[in-house]
């Protein structure tokens, strides 16, 4: 007989399809004290971006003014033939540059340029308006210093101010231009200059006396729209503008209805308990906090998971050395097991490797998303858009005072710290690192959602979704009933986290307790347990398992994922319920769900075996 005559025709009293409704039924009290992580599945933040077309080929959409353009060059992260000679090909005084027309909302913005003095010491950013409309930046390439040109203005450009930084250990800078436009057009040039602060003609650009002997090294020009450059993205034939999922904060009291950021999926209600994030600083690898020799940090270099530009780039230098960021300030207990984990993403460096105590290891692909094998513990890798992946360590303390390690690799199978001279421009972004005791023991993976700190660790409250007094019993029937839910949790105290638990007027679970194990999921009724992990497979971490199970006086049957119905011996009659907690056990404050339940539902008659194994197996 087919699946579809099996199913219940019955209504349920009580139907939460969080996954697709996004709401708690007004019946549930959802309360934690503070505030919490999670994707809203609509959320998202402009994070590379590029309008230069062609931004490091200036044959094409470039045009020149006195400066012919020679592919020659090594760039900044040591490619051979990717950067440009700009020679000057007229004497006599004129000005000599290079220029590309651009149309852009009005907004503030951020011009850069790498440059590497040639014969020519000095050369500079302008953007023209028309005449006497413009701002301009002229950088010293010995001294490494900007300075501002007259602004003209005629009410198109304001706020304009300039920065230069020296590319690692390399003679390459890169400068900056930041300003202000109302207009829709203009023109970005690229200039020679025979001075630090030359005289602008009406168009924004120097003139001098040129000869033809006179160049300066040029590559990988960038317009975007914000105030501050982040790392340089190449363009072709069209614009950059990529956009990266972001986390949102939900308030006090408030649920999450969390989604998977990269396909999008409703994942439904995020249930976890208490955890501490006990790095401080998890957002600023600059502060002292955190040791970095031979991987400099860059703050600001790009749009991080949250949507702000608070993403740091971590560089390998050219020397033959490891290249780590490290914390030594946190101590972990002997036995206790911790999970390490910071979000990461390629830029150039293609392997990172977390080395939470000594003798530990885990490698991660940046380029491809994988984890490697970690030599103890365990740990995972997960995508959260653009191109970040929030990499994790679970591991068990062994009584040593451990320098949690974020380090560049060679490889996905490379040693403990590998040294290896880098190029000083590849490396990798982090962002939001957090180590947290595990209440997950033996977890796939026990990670939680990020926790910001600052100057101190900081504390996520636990959550408490529960259904009390007339809010319970006018939906639920004692003496028999079905319940069907759909969830995936990440196992918590103990190998177990707690979907459901029905409970008398003290708090213990006196009905019905539905459990999910490391390899099990249980449903418990007075004294009868059934484990029904002979007719079906627990789908584990990160995935959802469909359980349904009825109950009445003298019998539990459940049935999970479609598969043959298990059924319980003879019971006693059964206690009074009267409330329930979602995600957790309330019998003992614990067994927090640390995962998602998509749907939960409850009918107040008691199903046969052929409903539930239909209702699973749907």
């Amino acid at each position: 007989m087919a699946i579809a005559n099996n199913f219940f025709n019955g209504r349920p009293t009580f139907l939460n399809d969080f996954a697709n409704g996004q709401t708690l039924d007004n019946r549930i009290t959802f309360l934690r004290s503070g505030a919490a992580t999670y994707y809203d599945g609509k959320s998202s933040a402009l994070a590379e971006q590029n309008l230069v077309l062609q931004s490091n080929n200036f044959l094409t959409t470039w045009f020149s003014g006195g400066l012919a353009p020679t592919l020659n060059v090594t760039d900044p992260s040591g490619t051979t033939n990717n950067a440009w000679t700009f020679t000057c090909n007229t004497v006599g005084a004129q000005v000599h540059y290079s220029g590309e027309s651009l149309t852009v909302a009005a907004g503030t913005y951020v011009a850069s340029v790498y440059f590497q003095a040639g014969t020519i010491n000095f050369a500079g950013i302008t953007i023209l308006g028309g005449t006497n409309n413009y701002v301009t930046v002229t950088a010293n390439l010995t001294s490494g210093s900007v300075s501002l040109g007259t602004t003209t203005v005629t009410g198109t450009f304001s706020a304009a101010s300039g920065t230069i930084t020296q590319v690692g250990s390399t003679a390459w800078y890169r400068v900056t231009l930041t300003f202000t436009t109302t207009t829709a057009n203009f023109g970005l040039y690229i200039y020679q200059s025979n001075s630090a602060t030359p005289s602008y003609g009406t168009n924004g650009l120097p003139g001098y006396a040129g000869a033809l002997t006179d160049t300066i090294l040029v590559y990988g020009a960038q317009l975007e729209q914000r105030s501050t450059a982040t790392a340089y993205n190449q363009t072709t034939t069209t614009a950059i503008n990529n956009f990266i999922p972001t986390l949102q904060s939900a308030p006090v009291n408030t649920p999450r209805f969390d989604f998977n950021p990269v396909t999008g999926e409703s994942l439904g209600l995020l249930v976890e308990g208490s955890s501490t994030n006990l790095f401080n600083y998890s957002e600023d690898f600059t502060n002292a906090y955190w040791g970095k020799p031979a991987l400099p940090v860059t703050a600001s270099a790009t749009i991080a998971p949250d949507g702000n530009q608070t993403g740091q780039l971590l560089t390998v230098t050219t020397s033959n050395v490891t290249h780590q960021l490290y914390s030594s300030a946190t101590a972990v207990t002997n036995g206790s097991i911790y999970t390490f984990s910071v979000y990461l993403k390629y830029y150039g460096q293609q392997f990172a490797q977390l080395v939470p105590i000594s003798a530990s290891l885990c490698n991660f692909d940046l380029l491809n998303g994988i984890a490697g094998t970690p030599t103890n513990g365990t740990a995972n890798i997960i995508p959260v858009g653009n191109g970040w992946y929030r990499c994790s360590y679970t591991f068990t303390g062994n009584g040593t005072s451990p320098n949690f390690i974020i380090c560049a690799a060679q490889s996905l199978t490379s040693s403990i710290q590998p040294a290896f001279a880098g190029n000083g421009f590849n490396g990798f972004y982090a962002w939001g690192a957090q180590l947290e005791l595990t209440q997950n023991a033996g977890a796939s993976s026990a990670l939680t959602s990020y926790i910001k700190t600052t100057s101190a660790s900081v504390t996520r409250a636990a959550e408490y979704p529960t259904v009390t007094a007339t809010n319970f019993s006018t939906f639920f029937n004692n003496s028999q009933g079905t319940w069907y839910v759909e969830a995936q949790g990440g196992y918590y105290n103990g190998n177990v986290c707690e979907i459901l638990s029905i409970n008398n007027a003290s708090g213990i679970a006196v009905q019905l307790l539905i459990a999910q194990y490391t390899s099990t999921t249980s449903s418990l009724l007075g004294t009868a347990q059934l484990n029904p992990t002979s007719n079906a497979s627990v789908n584990g971490v990160g995935v959802s398992n469909k359980l349904a199970y009825t109950y009445t006086n003298s019998a539990l049957v459940v049935s999970e994922l479609g598969v043959t119905p298990l059924t319980s011996a003879t019971n006693n009659a059964l206690p009074t319920a009267t409330n329930m907690a979602i995600g957790y056990r309330s019998q003992y404050g614990d067994g927090w769900l640390n995962g998602h339940i998509k749907k939960l539902a409850y009918y107040p008659t008691a199903m046969t075996g052929a409903n539930l194994q239909a209702l699973t197996g749907s």
